[in-house]
């Protein structure tokens, strides 16, 4: 009987027991994230990852990466969650961030205009494109992007004085 099941139903089981495995992986690291264990959850969520590529684990292994200062990998992580989501502006935002945290502008740079190209109503965009025009030393370009992200949200306040401090300099 098991030899017939493995060969009419058997596949069943093993996806079934990838999923479950999947899943034990993704919580346990999610479990050890919030309580600090961030070396067991790097491992879970790396091997959650090599069980199925999932946007939301990947996520949380960026996220981990860049609490343990891991920022190469980091942005490893999320060059690749944009190529597999490549319509979602969220995870260039989140490459825009994690190049800013390594003072890499022009990458920051291409990031945000990935970004607009996808949806050019975004304020945050416009904030995170003025900032890397700023590391780029182009204020007049973090100007302009600054006063886009204003005229599509004009209760910005960081906006407002970020291009308060680039017009004093």
């Amino acid at each position: 009987m098991g030899f017939l099941s493995s060969l009419f139903g058997g596949n069943k089981d093993a996806e079934s027991k990838k999923e479950k495995d999947f899943d034990i992986l993704k919580y346990d690291g999610i479990r050890a994230q919030r309580i600090g264990k961030l070396t067991y959850a790097i491992k879970c969520f790396k091997e959650a990852i090599e069980i199925q590529e999932d946007l939301e684990t990947m996520n949380h292994l960026a996220t981990t990466y860049t609490q343990t200062n891991q920022m190469e990998e980091a942005k490893a992580t999320v060059i690749r969650m944009t190529e597999i989501a490549s319509e979602e502006p969220i995870h260039f935002l989140s490459l825009a961030n994690i190049c800013y945290m390594m003072e890499d502008y022009q990458g920051m740079d291409e990031a945000c205009k990935k970004a607009l190209s996808i949806n050019d109503q975004i304020p945050v965009a416009y904030f995170l494109s003025a900032k890397a025009s700023i590391g780029l030393g182009n204020g007049i370009n973090a100007i302009a992007m600054l006063t886009k992200a204003l005229m599509l949200k004009d209760d910005y306040a960081e906006a407002y004085l970020l291009r308060a401090e680039v017009l004093w300099k």
